[in-house]
């Protein structure tokens, strides 16, 4: 991978105009073809869980409905309590947003002068929504390892917020906490999106959380309710108000408040997290044993790094199987699959032998 720095060779956009401002003219992620979804395939290439959620939860939602008539003044503020009572942190350190768009979106309106910092590759909606709003920021490479350099943690400046995820999508590498706290000292914010913590068998850095912190957490993967698109925002008290004076008037639906709530009671995710990663070693192994590299992976998904990568996705998709050609990363000669049920995995892994070497 080409070596860039801040100080250097990084890529830099911003307000202040750019060629390629007009490709995001739109929200790429309602409009990428990757994002199509097909009934008949197994999916594998979203990171969706295979899992549906407790009966406990759909009756929740079911009860919600008798009550849609009504603005759900004070049940949010009471649910959040249990949010926070559940993860441990302050009162009042935590906002609900509709995924990680919303909640960078609204660290970008708190801090709409700061020079934004990206490290590649990673999600792709990162960088939309720094281009949707025109803020200024940079996009720096990852070394061969999918590790930060030193150097280029080096070239930060307090006028940063960088912007990591750990787990990070599609490499499935982690932050490690030495690097994180390098990162914290040399820059001015971070944002922390930890949407793939619970599969990492790794800390969480919610206990850290403090001005200079955001943290983010999913309801999309180990919870399974990618279909709520629901998040948890974790940061210091006085700008976690700032955020939830900015947002809209009852922000969340009653259904989706009664959800939350029966997730705070019966937290059923360790156990889906414990299904998935077994699931992981094993496909890990099994697609290690037909000569593909897989690295290590902490998330729901593994990385397949092959020069015949995309042959091997056109492969997996005539035989009903779907996944990530990670070129939309910017990441070459690689795939992304993402762990499913036992059943599915045994199929992918069937499909996957009959490639032709």
């Amino acid at each position: 991978m080409e070596r860039a720095t801040i100080g250097s060779a990084a890529r830099r956009t911003g307000a202040c105009g750019s060629g390629m401002a007009a490709t995001f003219a739109h929200n790429i992620m309602l409009t990428g073809p990757f994002l199509a979804r097909d009934g008949a395939k197994v999916n594998l290439g979203l990171n969706e869980s295979p899992y549906s959620i407790p009966d406990s939860v759909k009756r929740a939602a079911i009860a919600a409905l008798d009550r849609l008539n009504e603005y759900p003044l004070g049940h949010q503020e009471r649910v959040m309590e249990a949010v926070e009572r559940r993860y441990g942190v302050a009162a009042g350190s935590v906002a609900f947003t509709r995924g990680v768009d919303e909640a960078l979106d609204r660290v970008i309106e708190l801090y709409p002068r700061m020079r934004y910092v990206l490290f590649r590759p990673t999600f792709i909606g990162y960088e939309a929504r720094l281009r949707l709003a025109g803020v200024d920021h940079v996009v720096v490479p990852y070394d061969e390892s999918f590790r930060i350099r030193e150097g280029d943690v080096a070239s930060f400046r307090k006028s940063d917020l960088v912007v990591l995820a750990s787990p990070n999508n599609p490499t499935g590498a982690m932050v490690d906490r030495a690097t994180l706290e390098r990162v914290r000292a040399a820059c001015g914010k971070v944002f922390l999106d930890e949407a793939y913590i619970d599969f990492a068998g790794a800390p969480s850095s919610l206990g850290d959380v403090d001005g200079e912190l955001f943290v983010f957490r999913s309801l999309s993967k180990v919870f399974a309710l990618a279909g709520q698109r629901l998040g948890f925002l974790f940061g210091a008290p006085g700008a976690i108000a700032e955020i939830r004076n900015r947002q809209w008037f009852c922000n969340v639906d009653r259904v989706s408040l009664d959800v939350v709530a029966a997730i705070m009671e019966r937290p059923y995710m360790a156990e889906y997290a414990a299904r998935t990663v077994k699931e992981r070693r094993r496909v890990t192994e099994a697609i290690r044993g037909t000569g593909l590299h897989v690295g290590d992976s902490h998330a729901n998904f593994v990385l397949l790094r092959s020069p015949r990568a995309a042959a091997i996705v056109r492969h997996l998709d005539e035989r009903g199987i779907v996944v990530m050609d990670t070129s939309v990363f910017g990441l070459a000669d690689h795939a992304r699959i993402t762990i499913g049920t036992p059943a599915q995995n045994d199929l992918l892994l069937a499909a996957l032998r009959t490639f032709p070497g």
